[in-house]
């Protein structure tokens, strides 16, 4: 298969999971050359037409195909750019699909996802000096209207809890912060009374 094949491939089937609910709406260029995202998935709470209370997600869509897929499988390894990590991270995060195809059957396939919050990505960001790419573990995306619309709300506002503070300080600044943190509670952690 050409690689505009196998792109197009991981697009409809992005696209067609998040058809599964009225509350989600799936933008996403098609042959996007746009670095490090691909698109945006709008949640809208009120399951209509209307723009008002719109949530806006940035996503990520890759897909590989590989010999003998068994769609059955939970879970999928997958290595990601660490320039596009520190992308995601400067830009409040993104949810990164994976479909996997099998290579000899293109309807074979599965969809994966990980949600990269600012957090999460800046313990990859720690665990990878001098790597290019950082190897995340995907989830099988739900199948089901609740979860997925879940998925996406517990995104957003994770992401725009973490936003807060990520303004103010960069992938160290964040360590040093969570070191604090911790040794704040030590050193504030409440005493039994007589």
């Amino acid at each position: 298969m050409k690689s505009s094949s196998i792109e197009k491939i991981g697009v409809i089937t992005t696209q067609e999971a998040i058809l599964e609910s009225e509350n989600l709406h799936a933008w996403i260029q098609d042959g996007d050359k746009m670095p490090s995202w691909d698109g945006d998935i709008l949640y809208n709470p009120n399951n209509s037409d209307s723009k008002e209370g719109l949530l806006k997600i940035s996503i990520q869509v890759k897909t590989k195909t590989v010999n003998n897929f068994n769609p059955t499988i939970t879970s999928y390894k997958y290595p990601v750019s660490i320039v596009d990590l520190e992308n995601y991270f400067n830009n409040y995060g993104v949810i990164y699909f994976l479909t996997i195809v099998d290579k000899n059957d293109k309807k074979v396939r599965s969809l994966f996802y990980n949600c990269l919050t600012p957090m999460k990505i800046n313990r990859f960001l720690k665990d990878s000096s001098q790597q290019k790419t950082k190897t995340i573990q995907f989830k099988k995306f739900p199948t089901q209207k609740e979860k997925m619309d879940a998925l996406f709300l517990n995104f957003y506002r994770d992401t725009q809890k973490q936003a807060s503070f990520t303004n103010h300080f960069n992938q160290i600044d964040i360590q040093k912060f969570d070191e604090i943190k911790f040794s704040s509670l030590l050193l504030f952690e409440a005493k039994p009374t007589n």
